[in-house]
C-alpha cells in the first residue's frame, strides 16, 4: 500500500509540488523498492470523473542521481496542466513488482479555485 506523507493544499493550476508516497506492507513496514520493483503509476481522478496516470519515480526530479529505493518512498512532481479543475480530486498509486502488483488506498484532496488567473508568462523573466 502507498500512503502520502502529507497532503498539501492545492490550487487549480499549481505545479511543481512534490507528492511523496510511502510504500508499506500489510505489517505497516516500509517496502524496500530496490528488490523486484518494476514501476509505479500515480492515478488521478478529476472532479468531472475523467482519469489519467503519471509515472512515479524513486527520487524527485530536482535531485541529481537516483535513489536505490531502499527508503520505500515514491515521488511525483505535479506538472503544468495536471490540476486543471477545482474540486474534489482522488489519487491512487499502482505499484508493480516481479512478484505481483497492488493498488493503494484512494486519497481524496481538494483543489481550490483561485481569485483569478495570472498570466504567468509576464512574471517569469
Amino acid at each position: 500500500m502507498a500512503i502520502p506523507r502529507s497532503v498539501p493544499e492545492f490550487h487549480r493550476g499549481d505545479y511543481g509540488t512534490v507528492l511523496q508516497f510511502e510504500v508499506r506492507n500489510s505489517k505497516n513496514n516500509l517496502v524496500d523498492l530496490s528488490q523486484n520493483f518494476c514501476g509505479a503509476e500515480v492515478l488521478f481522478m478529476m472532479p468531472d470523473g475523467n482519469t489519467f496516470s503519471r509515472p512515479a519515480m524513486l527520487s524527485p526530479a530536482d535531485e541529481s542521481g537516483s535513489d536505490d529505493g531502499i527508503d520505500g518512498v515514491l515521488f511525483y512532481v505535479i506538472q503544468p496542466g495536471d490540476l486543471c479543475i477545482a474540486g474534489d480530486w482522488y489519487f491512487q498509486v499502482f505499484i508493480a513488482f516481479t512478484t505481483g502488483a497492488w493498488y493503494s488506498s484512494v486519497i481524496q484532496a481538494q483543489v481550490f479555485p483561485n481569485l483569478f488567473d495570472v498570466n504567468e508568462e509576464t512574471l517569469i523573466p
